[in-house]
C-alpha cells in the first residue's frame, strides 16, 4: 500500500473519530501558535509529533482518540482537530493515555501519565510516567531543562534541550511520590513491613533493581500480596530463649500470627528476620510445624 493511500485511510480514520468524539466541543482550548527565537537542540515534548491518546479532565470524564502532544516544560497539552489546526487546553487534565503506535518500523508501547499532586496541565505540575499501578505506584518523573547557548558573532541563539528521567514511588497511605536509588537493598526498604519478603522474592528471581523490567516485575509481585501479608507485628522482648543482645538480628524460622488477640510465633520452613534492636518481627508466608505464645 502506497504511502499516500495510508495518509487517506488515517485522515478518514481521524475525521470518524472526531465525529463520534465530543471532546473538541467539551474542551474550550486556544488557539496554538509556535513562536520561537531558537534554533532548538533536541525537543521539550514527550513525542515531537501528535499521537492519538485517553484524556482524563478532572471531572473524570473520559476521551478517546485525542491527537495529543505535550510539553513537558510548559506543562500544555495540546491537540489539534478535524481540520488540523492546535488548541491548548484550558481544563484540568489528570491523566493521560498515550496508545500504543509504530513508527519508522519501531513499536512504542502504551504510556500512560499522570498528575498526583496536582493535574498534569497545572503550571507547576510534577508529570509522571506510570511504570506500574495497585496499592504501590511505581513512577518515573519527566524532566525536561534546557541551556542556550550564543556564539561569538552569530545572531541566532541555540536551545539545547535535556530530558531526564526520575525513578518515584508513591507507597500506600502516602500523598506525595519519593525518589529511591535502584539497588536491592534501597528498592527492598521502600516496603517497609514487607521489607523481609521483598528482599526474598529480588533475591530469588535474581532481580539486579535497574531496569524498568525488574521494577515493574517487582511491584507487581508487591500488589499482588494480600494486606495481611504486608504488615509487621511487634514482639515482646523478654524471652530467655530467644534474647541474646539488643544489636543483633537472628534468623528464624517462623511467622507470627494472631489468635484470640495473642501474638502466636508460628514455626515454618521460611526464614524471617527477628530484630532484637528494633523489637520487630516481619511477617512471611510459612508452612506450620509449630507453634509457640509469645506473652510480655
Amino acid at each position: 500500500m502506497s504511502r499516500i493511500a495510508l495518509l487517506i485511510i488515517l485522515s478518514l480514520s481521524l475525521k470518524n473519530s472526531f465525529a463520534q468524539n465530543p471532546f473538541m466541543k467539551d474542551v474550550n482550548g486556544r488557539p496554538f501558535f509556535l513562536r520561537v527565537n531558537y534554533v532548538p537542540d533536541g525537543s521539550p515534548y514527550l513525542y515531537d509529533d501528535y499521537n492519538l491518546a485517553e484524556i482524563t479532565l478532572a471531572t473524570g470524564k473520559v476521551y478517546p482518540n485525542i491527537p495529543t502532544k505535550i510539553n513537558l516544560i510548559e506543562k500544555e497539552v495540546t491537540y489539534m482537530d478535524e481540520k488540523g489546526a492546535e488548541f491548548i487546553a484550558t481544563v484540568p487534565i489528570t491523566r493521560i493515555m498515550f496508545y500504543s503506535f509504530m513508527r519508522d518500523g519501531n513499536p512504542h508501547e502504551a504510556v500512560v501519565l499522570q498528575g498526583f499532586s496536582s493535574e498534569i496541565n497545572a503550571p507547576s505540575a510534577s508529570i509522571y510516567q506510570v511504570l506500574q499501578g495497585g496499592k504501590a505506584f511505581l513512577l518515573k518523573e519527566l524532566v525536561v531543562t534546557f541551556t542556550d547557548n550564543k556564539k561569538y558573532g552569530e545572531a541566532t541563539i541555540t536551545r539545547t534541550f535535556k530530558k531526564k528521567e526520575i525513578y518515584e514511588v508513591l507507597m500506600p497511605g502516602s500523598r506525595t511520590p519519593v525518589k529511591f536509588d535502584r539497588n536491592k537493598e534501597a528498592v527492598a526498604a521502600l516496603f517497609d513491613s514487607s521489607q523481609a519478603i521483598m528482599a526474598d522474592y529480588i533475591d530469588k528471581q535474581k532481580l539486579k533493581c535497574r531496569s524498568d523490567a525488574d521494577l515493574i516485575q517487582i511491584f507487581k509481585y508487591y500488589n499482588s500480596l494480600p494486606d495481611g501479608a504486608t504488615n509487621n507485628a511487634k514482639f515482646p522482648l523478654g524471652i530467655g530463649q530467644l534474647r541474646k543482645s539488643e544489636s543483633q538480628s537472628l534468623s528464624y524460622s517462623c511467622k507470627l500470627a494472631f489468635a484470640g488477640g495473642l501474638p502466636l510465633l508460628l514455626w515454618s520452613h521460611r526464614i524471617c528476620r527477628l530484630s532484637l534492636k528494633t523489637n520487630t518481627f516481619v511477617l512471611c508466608a510459612a508452612k506450620l510445624d509449630d507453634r509457640m505464645s509469645l506473652k510480655g
